[in-house]
């Protein structure tokens, strides 16, 4: 076994020793953010983009899944945990399943959720082709960015 072994053991057994320590700071913190209502269960210590998360030793754990993985197992490689609440910052179990990264933007885009694509208004509306070769030829002399050369 090489030295580049033993670091990738190393640095992944410091990642599974910060994740325990975070599921333990996790722990800790469940009772006073949970809703006696049956509702959203939320973080209120800190929150990046509206997502609850704990740090430990560098290493930034999101919330939403430490909760998955406490109540509902291991999240399986390249699935992402999804709210059906649609509130970032919830960590109820009964609120969260997996689906693909394809799920989750479908989920968003049919929610409304996303980015809207952003819609320009102008002030007039863009030039014509007439109006265009006419605006060229005005402003075609030498050192303007429009300039031809007559040959």
């Amino acid at each position: 076994m090489g030295i580049a072994e033993i670091a990738e053991i190393m640095d992944k057994t410091k990642l599974e020793n910060a994740k325990m320590a975070a599921l333990r700071e996790f722990l800790y913190q469940l009772n006073p953010c949970r809703s006696r209502s049956g509702g959203c269960w939320e973080w209120r210590r800190y929150t990046f983009g509206g997502y609850g998360y704990i740090i430990f030793d560098g290493f930034k754990f999101s919330v939403h899944r430490l909760s998955f993985e406490h109540y509902k197992g291991i999240i399986p490689c390249g699935m992402e945990v999804m709210h059906t609440c649609d509130n970032r910052c919830c960590y109820n179990p009964d609120h969260l399943y997996l689906g693909s990264h394809a799920d989750n933007m479908q989920d968003m885009a049919r929610k409304g959720r996303g980015r809207q694509p952003e819609r320009r208004t102008h002030a007039r509306p863009p030039l014509t082709n007439e109006e265009l070769a006419r605006a060229v030829e005005k402003e075609s002399y030498p050192g303007s960015p429009y300039f031809r050369s007559q040959k």
